[in-house]
């Protein structure tokens, strides 16, 4: 409830559904109320959340030749991810760099983790 930042209607609507008497109700809603941010403030503090991506920076650059090595010619991806951690303000950085085939494979796996977390939301 506190998780979702339900308001006290929608408490007291779910906890006379299931059959809390209207003093029950009262005396709850009424501490729900007064205890919200205590409870969303423990909640994240308790509870595991990982890291997200908030923003993606790209360039392409094209190797032509590397130190004593003969021409390379190839293509190459600089890609920067801004991630936000969980109870920090400032965004950390991951920097990498990738061929064509290594984005195009990241690409793939990240659009079947995007489909796998879609199943999941529809049961």
């Amino acid at each position: 409830m506190a998780r979702h930042n339900l308001d006290s209607n929608l408490v007291s609507n779910f906890l006379e559904d299931i059959g809390f008497s209207n003093e029950k109700i009262g005396i709850f809603t009424q501490y729900y109320q007064e205890k919200l941010e205590i409870i969303r403030l423990f909640l994240a503090s308790s509870t595991t959340s990982f890291p997200h991506i908030v923003d993606v920076n790209w360039r392409l650059d094209y190797i032509i030749k590397e130190n004593n090595l003969e021409r390379i010619n190839e293509p190459v991806y600089l890609i920067e991810l801004k991630i936000e951690k969980p109870g920090e303000t400032n965004l950390s950085k991951i920097q990498f760099s990738c061929t064509v085939e290594q984005l195009q494979d990241l690409v793939f796996k990240l659009k079947e983790a995007s489909k796998s977390v879609e199943r999941l939301a529809q049961i």
